[in-house]
């Protein structure tokens, strides 16, 4: 029988963690405009973000562009979905997702406590058979 003073599990420690959606405070961001909060609390989204200017993006996809072709390249089954988790090896991942400019974005929707445990560069190409259901 527990008592109120007999440690928890880590199972029940688990179980009672409160894992419900907190919306964020559009009164405390940043960066994006009330409005933009609020929709990220009704949509679960946001989209047109303008963090970079049209070099940077430019350079961004130019990037982008480099990885994919050395995926293809590979004849060992990657493909253009294989670019996943490559932050922790390709330093112009890591760059992008520490970016301030992002960093502060994402700090008005969840807080300062931040964490890039995974990167994922979603590219399905023209005329790929694979069918990927609409996600968030």
């Amino acid at each position: 029988m527990k008592t109120a003073t007999t440690p928890l599990t880590d199972r029940e420690r688990m179980a009672r963690r409160d894992l419900s959606f907190t919306p964020a405070d559009p009164g405390r961001s940043k960066t994006l405009t009330p409005a933009q909060v609020e929709r990220y609390n009704a949509e679960g989204y946001l989209n047109r973000l303008d963090v970079f200017d049209e070099l940077e993006a430019d350079a961004n996809r130019a990037y982008f562009d480099y990885l994919l072709a050395a995926m293809r390249a590979h004849n060992d089954g990657r493909d253009s979905y294989a670019i996943n988790g490559y932050h922790r090896c390709c330093e112009g991942i890591y760059d992008l997702v520490t970016d301030p400019r992002i960093l502060d974005v994402v700090e008005d929707i969840i807080g300062p406590n931040i964490v890039a445990w995974a990167t994922h560069f979603f590219c399905k190409l023209p005329h790929d058979p694979k069918a990927v259901p609409w996600h968030q």
